[in-house]
């Protein structure tokens, strides 16, 4: 890992002090490591604590339905009355699952969480046990005005829609939500300290800390865990293992659409379940999530690092912007750490004999110093040497100064079984 601990230790709690949060954790990983931090009042504990992840479960719901599709038990590039037919006397009846999967079926927030989730507001006048889904539509969608068909972006945050999502992964699967996911998703990673809503009697968790209770939350916002063990879920990703194909996973992390313009002219866009925006030369795949609690978190699609962190506070400074920061700033002590390691390999593979193949002409590249190569190029005794300096490593390009003071280049190819210098190609011969 090559985040100074102690340094991340003195920015955490700098941020919880002048934020006023009680709890707050935040877990960094890269493809072989995961490393958590833990602070309650200000001070750093090794206990674990767990957290309303809200909209991050978005994300794993999605990962439900895409294994799904997998398996061939539905299409994304279905409609949703095929599996929920009742709901199309609702909703307009053209809506697909990837709609709803990446907020573009053009029905706006329907006050979702507010009306129904959040027991803080003052709208809340029923019991969870009572709330009725079909009835909650029919109420909501009367009318088709309701649907916004001239948004360009074709994008509205919506909840409801992954409320419908987990309802067709239990009609589809004949378990619940929570039984599919948890069997299907996070017990196969390792994922053990976890909970959705409604919580179980048996539940390991602070019942004084978590009373909302409600049977239609689960898939848009409902699981309860840690930022160590949502970081399992995140690493097996970026390594590629046990829970979806690439092909699924590019469908994910696919930008399907635009969700924000910032004012320097960078995008947002949203895939199935996560948000997507380009830094550099890589891609940070994020969500954040908000109830009582905060959450978010962050990974870098190429550089294969991601942050998880979550509050029990809803701070005026968001935690998506501050693990977005902490995340950018790892990945710039990554990308020293890394072009260093590329360079070496680099002078590594380069190092060797090439030579034509009547032997006509010879090059020899020794490593001399850690940034540089010697060249000695020519045939039979008639040999000149030349320090070259790699220039561009991913396309494995390097540069020497020749006699009449050119720049001349030395070029090999992926394999570094060739290399061009002037005219001439020659083979590795270590290759050939």
């Amino acid at each position: 890992m090559y985040y100074d601990i102690s340094k991340l230790q003195n920015e955490l709690k700098l941020w919880s002090k002048n934020n006023k949060v009680n709890n707050l954790s935040c877990t960094i990983l890269n493809k072989s490591d995961i490393k958590t931090i833990n602070i309650m009042n200000n001070n750093i504990i090794t206990k674990d604590i767990w957290f309303e992840f809200a909209s991050c479960t978005k994300f794993i719901t999605s990962i439900g339905i895409l294994k799904l599709e997998e398996e061939n038990k539905l299409n994304i590039e279905h409609k949703i009355n095929k599996y929920i037919p009742e709901i199309s006397k609702y909703l307009n009846k053209k809506i697909t699952i990837k709609n709803l999967l990446s907020h573009a079926s053009k029905y706006p927030s329907d006050g979702f969480l507010s009306y129904i989730l959040d027991c803080q507001t003052e709208r809340r006048d029923l019991t969870n046990e009572d709330i009725n889904f079909e009835k909650y539509i029919s109420e909501i969608y009367n009318d088709e005005s309701f649907r916004d068909t001239n948004n360009l972006n074709n994008y509205y945050y919506y909840n409801t829609g992954y409320i419908l999502l987990g309802k067709i992964i239990e009609k589809v699967t004949g378990e619940t939500y929570e039984e599919y996911i948890t069997e299907n998703v996070l017990s196969v990673i390792g994922i053990e300290n976890s909970e959705f809503y409604p919580i179980s009697t048996d539940s390991k968790l602070d019942k004084n800390r978590f009373k909302i209770k409600n049977r239609d939350i689960n898939p848009a916002a409902g699981l309860i865990t840690t930022t160590n063990e949502y970081a399992k879920l995140i690493q097996s990703l970026i390594n590629n293992k046990n829970i979806l194909h690439k092909k699924s996973y590019d469908k994910i992390t696919y930008p399907h659409n635009l969700s924000k313009k910032y004012i320097d002219n960078t995008k947002e866009y949203y895939g199935l379940g996560v948000k997507i925006q380009n830094y550099k030369n890589d891609t940070l795949i994020s969500h954040s999530g908000f109830m009582t609690d905060s959450s978010w978190f962050g990974y870098l699609n190429d550089e294969k690092i991601g942050l998880v962190i979550a509050c029990d506070e809803r701070p005026d400074n968001p935690i998506r912007i501050f693990g977005k920061e902490l995340i950018l700033n790892q990945s710039k002590n990554i990308s020293q750490e890394s072009q260093s390691s590329k360079l070496d390999t680099f002078i590594e593979n380069a190092t060797g004999t090439y030579k034509l193949n009547n032997n006509f002409r010879n090059a020899i590249i020794k490593k001399h110093s850690d940034t540089s190569l010697e060249l000695n190029f020519g045939y039979e005794d008639n040999y000149e040497s030349k320090i070259i300096q790699p220039h561009d490593i991913q396309n494995r390009i390097c540069y020497f100064i020749d006699n009449d003071g050119t720049r001349q280049q030395v070029k090999f190819t992926k394999d570094f079984s060739k290399l061009k210098i002037r005219r001439w190609i020659l083979n590795n011969e270590n290759e050939y």
